[in-house]
C-alpha cells in the first residue's frame, strides 16, 4: 500500500516548487483530495462541504486538500485524475475565515491545521491554496462536524455527522450508526462490518447452510483433476451480497474455494495475523488500480470467518474457516463498469475485470500458503447478477480506449440478468496470470466474444496469461 506521509509530502513538495503543471496526472486518494475552485463560504451548503471534507480526514490519518486543480474521472484507474491547473484569485482564498468556520463546525478543534496560499509567480495575485491535516491522536478522535445537511440542501440544525476518509472519497456515519457504536463501544474500524452484520440478520433469516454441488461437471484447467471441491456457498454469497446493500444492484462477485478441506491456523490466532493481514491490505498492482480492498478491519464473525465490509463503497471481502474467499463489489459505475462516461449503458471496463479478478486469484494463492494442507488447488467462481432492464450489461473486445469499448461500436449485450463462470485449478500452487485469463476467455464467450478478443494478455496456445506488466503501466 502507497504511504501516506510520503504522498502528503510529495504534494507539498510540488507546492513548494511552484512548478503546479507536475499535478496534472496525479491521483487523489485516502490523503489527496482537489477542489477546482475555492469553497463559496457565504453557502451553507459550501461551509458544510469544508467541514465536511476537513473532519473526514482528520478520522483518518490526515491528507491534503488542493484548491484550484480540476479533476476528471479516466476508465484506467479507480479515482480521479488532475487534468487541469485553475488558479483563482488570492482575495478568493481568506485563510483566517476558513479556519474561523472549521473551529465552529468541526468538534473538537483539529491540531496542527495549516491553510496556505501558493502563487504562480512571486507576488502574483492569483494561485492556488492548500489545507493541511495532520495526522491526529486517537483520543481526539472522533471529529463531529455540528451542522449537517439534508438530502435537498437545508441545514439540519445542530445535529451531529461523522466523516471518515476512504480510498478517494468521503464516507458518513449517520444517527443509526452512532447509535451501534455508542452501544457496542467499538472502535471506528470494525463499526461498518457489525452493523451490516446484524441487518442481514433482521433482513434474512435463511441461515448459513451450504448448498448442493452443481448438477454440471466443472471445466478442469490442471493436469489432473483434485478432490471433490466442497458444496458451493451459495448462501455465503446471498450474504455477503445483502451486507454490502447490493440485492437491489448489479452486482460482481468473486469466489474461490479450496479443492479439499483444509484448515487455516492463523485465521483467529493473534491481532497480527499473517492472513488478516491479507485480508486489510490485500495484494494490489499500482496506486490508483481496480483492487479488491474493502475496509480496514477484518472482524471475526461467529468464529467462522473473517470479514473486511465497507458499506460506502459496497464491498466486502471475507474468508472463512474452511478456506473459502468472498469478494462482493458493484457490478455497475460505481465499479465493474467504471468510465468516464455516466449515461447508459453499462460496459464492462476490461481493466476492472482483469485486475480485479487477478488480484483475488493472487490473494487466493497467498492465503494457500497459510493453509494445511497448502496449495490444495481451488474453485473460482465470477458471478454477475441483477443486470436487467435498463441495465442490461454489455461487454466490447479490445482494451480501453478502442472503438468498442469508447463509442459503442462493438459491444455485445449479456443474454441474460445473471451469469456464473467457474474454473477449477488442480496444479498445485495457483498461477494467478493464468488462472484469470481462463476465466476471463468464459466470460468473454458468454458475451459471444472469442478467447482473441481479451486484451491485457500475452503468450502462446495453453500459456496465454493476463500480462501483468500492461496493467502496471495503464
Amino acid at each position: 500500500m502507497m504511504d501516506s506521509d510520503g504522498h502528503v509530502a510529495r504534494v507539498l513538495e510540488m507546492l513548494k516548487s511552484g512548478n503546479f503543471s507536475l499535478f496534472v496526472g496525479e491521483i487523489e486518494d485516502v490523503e489527496f483530495e482537489c477542489k477546482a475552485a475555492p469553497y463559496h463560504l457565504d453557502d451553507d451548503t459550501r461551509q458544510f462541504e469544508l467541514a465536511k471534507d476537513v473532519a473526514a480526514f482528520a478520522n483518518a490519518d490526515g491528507g491534503v486538500i488542493v484548491i484550484g486543480l480540476e479533476t476528471s474521472k479516466v476508465p484506467e484507474r479507480a479515482a480521479d485524475m488532475v487534468k487541469a491547473v485553475r488558479p483563482f484569485a488570492r482575495e478568493h482564498f481568506d485563510a483566517q475565515r476558513y479556519r474561523a468556520l472549521i473551529d465552529v463546525h468541526v468538534y473538537p478543534r483539529i491540531e496542527g491545521l495549516k491553510l496556505d496560499w501558493h502563487p504562480l509567480r512571486k507576488n502574483s495575485n492569483t494561485g492556488i491554496a492548500s489545507i493541511l491535516v495532520p495526522r491526529q491522536g486517537e483520543v481526539q478522535q472522533p471529529f463531529l462536524v455540528s451542522k449537517i445537511l439534508s438530502d435537498d440542501g437545508k441545514v439540519r440544525g445542530t445535529a451531529l455527522g461523522y466523516f471518515e476518509r476512504h480510498r478517494d472519497g468521503v464516507d458518513r456515519k449517520d444517527a443509526k450508526d452512532f447509535h451501534y457504536l455508542i452501544r457496542a463501544g467499538r472502535t471506528k474500524g470494525d463499526t461498518d462490518a457489525r452493523l451490516a452484520a446484524i441487518e442481514a440478520r433482521l433482513d434474512d433469516t435463511r441461515g448459513l447452510q451450504l448448498a448442493a454441488p452443481p448438477a454440471s461437471e466443472p471445466t478442469i484447467s490442471g493436469a489432473q483433476v483434485g478432490p471433490i471441491s466442497p458444496p458451493e456457498p451459495i448462501d455465503r454469497i446471498d450474504e455477503a451480497v445483502s451486507l454490502a446493500r447490493l440485492s437491489d444492484r448489479p452486482a460482481y462477485v468473486l469466489a474461490a474455494r479450496p479443492l479439499g478441506y483444509v484448515s487455516i491456523a492463523q485465521l483467529f490466532a493473534t491481532q497480527q495475523s499473517p492472513v488478516r493481514q491479507l485480508l486489510e491490505s490485500p495484494p494490489e498492482l499500482r496506486a490508483g488500480g481496480f483492487g479488491i480492498d474493502a475496509g480496514n478491519t477484518a472482524v471475526i464473525v461467529e468464529g467462522r470467518s473473517r470479514r473486511a465490509l465497507h458499506l460506502d463503497s459496497n464491498r466486502d471481502l471475507e474468508l472463512w474457516r474452511d478456506g473459502t474467499l468472498i469478494f462482493v463489489a458493484p457490478g455497475d459505475r460505481d465499479f465493474l463498469c467504471w468510465g468516464r462516461k455516466p449515461t447508459p449503458p453499462l460496459v464492462i471496463n476490461p481493466i476492472v475485470l482483469l485486475e480485479s479478478l487477478y488480484l483475488f486469484c493472487t490473494l487466493a494463492q497467498a492465503i494457500q500458503q497459510h493453509t494445511e494442507p497448502k496449495n490444495c488447488g481451488v474453485y473460482l467462481d465470477v458471478e454477475l447478477r441483477g443486470m436487467q432492464g435498463d441495465q442490461t450489461l454489455y461487454l466490447a473486445p479490445g482494451p480501453v480506449g478502442s472503438f468498442g469499448w469508447e463509442f459503442g461500436g462493438d459491444r455485445h449485450p449479456a443474454p441474460r440478468p445473471t451469469a456464473r463462470f467457474s474454473e477449477t485449478w488442480a496444479q498445485g500452487e495457483i498461477d494467478p496470470g493464468l488462472l484469470t485469463f481462463r476465466v476471463a476467455t468464459q466470460v468473454y464467450a458468454w458475451f459471444g466474444l472469442t478467447h482473441d478478443r481479451v486484451p491485457y494478455v500475452i503468450g502462446d496456445g495453453e500459456d496465454r496469461r493476463i500480462n501483468v506488466e500492461a496493467l502496471k503501466k495503464l
